[in-house]
């Protein structure tokens, strides 16, 4: 199973490593905590056992073990959106 590992720093400014799965990249207009509209990385956090939301702007990645050699980057390893548009 993929997961992505980084160091976070909350809405309280603590600091912790964080391991992650099912991860999908999207942009929130009003997030909660007092975060700004921005990019969040939304995915299952294995640390909390819960579905969490990761403000682009807080996530410091030092290393990534890639496990799948066709997968390099941080964006190759999230899940697509669906964007079409409903009018």
């Amino acid at each position: 199973m993929n997961h992505l590992t980084f160091q976070y720093k909350n809405h309280r400014g603590v600091v912790a490593t964080r391991q992650v799965r099912d991860a999908i990249l999207m942009y929130d207009r009003a997030p909660a905590y007092g975060y700004q509209p921005g990019w969040f990385i939304d995915a299952y956090c294995i640390d909390r056992d819960a579905r969490r939301r990761f403000a682009l702007a807080n996530i410091q990645i030092h290393e990534v073990p890639l496990e799948d050699e066709s997968a390099t980057t941080l964006i190759a390893r999230l899940r697509p959106l669906n964007l079409e548009r409903t009018t």
